[in-house]
């Protein structure tokens, strides 16, 4: 509400823009395609389950990334520690309540035969968010060379 609104002849999808997205989309691919390699253990007990704990962190990992680039996308060339955690205190909460609702997914047995998950060690989730800061990462180091060739 505090930049002046677009010209109207302005395109909604500009370069920078779609630039901006494919760069974010190839920065979470990164990680989750990382999170393959880690969590793929073909030769550990049986093919399912080395299957369901490779799709388990695979998919921890896309939606805690998703969670954690919420901040990234706050601002479009201010870093998210000169934003700050705490201005939005509602998407603060939000990104909590989803993490815990993912870990709380994972580990009740109930949701395991529906969602085909199988429970991570406390070492899987250090990795998954590892893992899942990389985009989060990425994103300001793009967002702090922007600024240094701008300045």
């Amino acid at each position: 509400m505090r930049r002046p609104p677009r010209h109207r002849g302005a395109r909604l999808l500009d370069r920078a823009t779609i630039f901006n997205v494919v760069y974010q989309g190839f920065a979470l691919y990164l990680a989750a395609m990382l999170a393959v390699l880690y969590f793929y253990d073909g030769g550990a007990g049986t093919r399912e389950l080395a299957d369901r704990r490779m799709q388990t962190g695979v998919f921890c990992t896309v939606v805690v990334s998703q969670m954690l680039n919420c901040f990234s996308f706050r601002h479009d060339s201010k870093s998210i520690f000169t934003v700050g955690f705490r201005g939005n205190l509602r998407l603060l909460l939000a990104i909590t309540v989803s993490i815990a609702l993912q870990v709380l997914l994972v580990h009740w047995t109930w949701a395991s035969p529906i969602f085909h998950t199988q429970i991570l060690s406390l070492e899987d989730w250090r990795t998954v968010f590892l893992l899942s800061i990389l985009p989060v990462l990425l994103v300001e180091a793009r967002k702090f060379f922007l600024r240094r060739r701008s300045a």
